[in-house]
Order: C-alpha cells, then structure tokens, then sequence
C-alpha cells in the first residue's frame, strides 16, 4: 500500500482514543503476497456504488467524537484491552491469526456494556462508504453469522446484525437494493430471511433478489466462498424455482465446487421440509430430470415412520419405470441416514444417533415387507429382496447392541 499519509496517522489515533474498532476501520490491512484460501490479487478499495451514501472516513470519526464524554470514558477499558490485539492484527500476514483476533474483537464488541455506542459506532463506519477486503474468505460459523469475514464492511454487519435487528434489516434491505457486492448480497439475503423466517418467502424484493444472484452462475463464474455458502439460502427457501435454480446451477457451471455445492443443497433442502420438496419433486418432473440418478437418490432420504413420507415414495416408484437403472440407487441407499453436519447460513442438521437410525430401520423393514407380501412392485422384486436382507441385518445388529448396553 506504501506509506501511510499524516492524515493517516492522524486517524487511527483518534480511532483509538474515542472508540473501539475506529482503528481496525481506517487501517488498511496488509495481504500477503501468495494466493490462499480462495482470494486473489492484492488489496485494494472496493468500488462505492453510486447509489450508496458516501461520508469520508474523518466525518465517520468527527461523529464518533460527538459521543458524550461519559459514554467515551465507558468505552475506554475495552479499548485499552483491545489496543495490543488490533497492533498485532496489523502486524501479522498468517491468515488464521488474522481471523482469530477478529474473532476475539467480535467477541469484545458483542459482549460490551455500552451497547448503544457500539452500535453508533458501527453504524457510522459501515455507512461511511468505504471497505477494505481483509484477504479472509467468507465463512459462516454454527448460527450462521460468520466466522471469517471477506471484508471490513462485511465484519462490522455481522458484529450489527448480533446488536441491532432493526438497523440490520435497514442495511440489507440498501444492499439488496443497489446490488451491492457479492458477499454483501449474500449476507444482506441471509439477515433478511433470518429475522423474518418463513415469511420471507412472500417478499417480492428478497426472492427477486436471490434469483438474480444465482441465475447469474455460467460455465465462466469462478470460485467464490459467498455465493457457494449462500446456496444455503436457496435450500431454506424450498420452492420450485429453487430447485430448478439449483439444478440450472449444476447444469451450466464449470466450477466443480458449484456443481457440488448446488447438489448438496438440493439435499438440505430435503431435510430441512422433506415433504414439502418431495411433494414439488413428484409434482415437477422435469426439476432435476438432467441427473435422473441424483433425482432417484433424493427419495432415499425419506423417512418411512412419517407416513405422508412414505406415501411419497410409493408415489415415486409408482410412477417410475421398471427398465430405468436410475432408480437402482434408491434401493442401494434407502433409507438414507448419511447426513452432511456443517456450518451453514441458515438451514442446520444434525447427525443420525444410533437410536434414530434403527427406529428408522425398523420401519423401514416393515414399510419393505408391507411392499413384498403386497405384491406392490413386482417388477423391482429382486431389488426389494436385497433391501429387505439389508433392513433384516441392521435391526438384529441394533437389537443386539440394545441387549449389550442394558
């Protein structure tokens, strides 16, 4: 970046006397030189949208030093604590020391006393117009705020959207509007439909703007963490036009980690309304008819003690063909436990426990032996008989391990 100005200097000095992260704001952080972790290039200013509100850095300050004299003193012991952590913050070029003294700063600023300047605070750095990009990747931890942050501003709206759910809306709501960066767009959709739940779905504006993000996915869009976690926000969102979106996105992708990505959220959004999106798969034929294998697949996560579920899967090989080798793979897999436990935006799993898993092998055996003594599918009878000596060795296994740990 080459040396810093006086006006520089001058900032981060009165950064550090009047509030806690005004020096981690006007400092700009220094890259190092290799690629890592998905990021490219070197640092530089992310462009102002026209559209956005544009303060220099030293009104943002001149506001902050507004604050009562009362309110800076309350502030003074955590940024007296804080004064070693964001020097050393600067100093190092190891990106997970980097994320790891922004996470014990998020945790300082989220645990403050003085809530209400934090959040002043906060808000006239966020909306001063300018943002640096930290060299991290976007990464969202376990109740899908973020873990690492691609940027400055993308840091201060996740420490916000932990303070003030109103401001946080009102920000996400500008971003959505000026189509503001990518993990900006990701993280403004996520916030939204955090706070607003399944009511969300009926917001013209949010749906809109998540389609637009994703439709945008071509053989040529490259790697990027936001939009790869962000096709969490199309699993919660369940509906047709998701699937399809998700599947559009493994069809016309290059990148593989989207391919990959656009699947196994296909499979949350399995789990997270399981009959919901089997019901739009049976309604939907042509949703996921690229991969009829994948498609086949999808019904193996069905839960036969649930008997819209089952129901559901009788409907699904009802109308299957006895010659199509894809629907080999549902017998191979059914019932499907294996579940991907991982941090996302806004849907959660949890692993299968031990005593899930044979409830639902036992009902599975049962669903299984309701199908063969009916001579309900006789055309898959070889498959049906392997599934049920499958189901028969995994209930005396569960039974046996019950008898042990009595």
């Amino acid at each position: 970046m080459g040396s810093r100005s006086k006006s520089g200097k001058l900032r981060i000095l009165l950064g550090l006397s009047v509030v806690l992260i005004t020096g981690f704001i006007l400092t700009r952080i220094q890259k190092p030189k290799e690629e890592t972790d998905g990021t490219q290039g070197s640092p530089h200013l992310v462009g102002i949208p026209e559209e956005s509100k544009t303060v220099d850095r030293e009104s943002a300050v001149s506001e902050i030093q507004k604050t009562p004299a009362a309110s800076q003193q309350a502030t003074s012991d955590i940024t007296t604590k804080l004064a070693s952590l964001r020097s050393d913050f600067f100093a190092c070029a190891d990106l997970k020391e980097k994320e790891a003294l922004l996470t014990a700063l998020k945790g300082q600023l989220i645990g403050a006393k003085n809530k209400a300047e934090v959040i002043s605070a906060l808000l006239a750095l966020i909306e001063s117009g300018e943002n640096f990009e930290t060299g991290l990747a976007f990464r969202p931890g376990a109740n899908g705020d973020l873990r690492s942050w691609s940027s400055e501003r993308l840091f201060l709206m996740d420490v916000l959207s932990l303070l003030d759910t109103r401001e946080t809306l009102r920000i996400s709501r500008e971003i959505l509007e000026r189509s503001g960066g990518m993990g900006e767009r990701v993280f403004a959709l996520k916030s939204i439909a955090k706070v607003q739940g399944d009511a969300v779905l009926n917001d013209e504006q949010w749906n809109a703007s998540l389609l637009d993000l994703y439709r945008s996915v071509d053989r040529d869009t490259p790697a990027d963490y936001a939009l790869l976690y962000g096709l969490d926000i199309l699993a919660f969102a369940g509906e047709a036009e998701h699937l399809q979106t998700l599947e559009d996105i493994a069809n016309h992708a290059l990148e593989p980690s989207y391919v990959h990505g656009s699947k196994l959220a296909t499979t949350r959004m399995i789990l997270n309304d399981p009959r919901g999106t089997f019901e739009t798969l049976l309604n939907e034929p042509e949703v996921w008819s690229s991969d009829q294998t994948f498609r086949s697949s999808l019904f193996s996560l069905a839960n036969p003690s649930d008997e819209t579920q089952a129901k559901q899967v009788e409907k699904f090989l009802d109308g299957s063909d006895g010659n199509d080798e894809s629907v080999d793979v549902f017998f191979k897999l059914f019932p499907n436990l294996n579940r991907s436990v991982s941090h996302n935006l806004l849907t959660q799993q949890r692993a299968t426990s031990i005593e899930d898993a044979a409830k639902t092998d036992l009902a599975s055996l049962e669903l299984v032996n309701k199908w063969i003594s009916e001579k309900r599918y006789p055309k898959y009878e070889s498959q049906l008989l392997n599934l049920r000596s499958k189901l028969e060795k995994f209930v005396a296994s569960a039974e046996k391990g019950k008898k042990q740990r009595n």
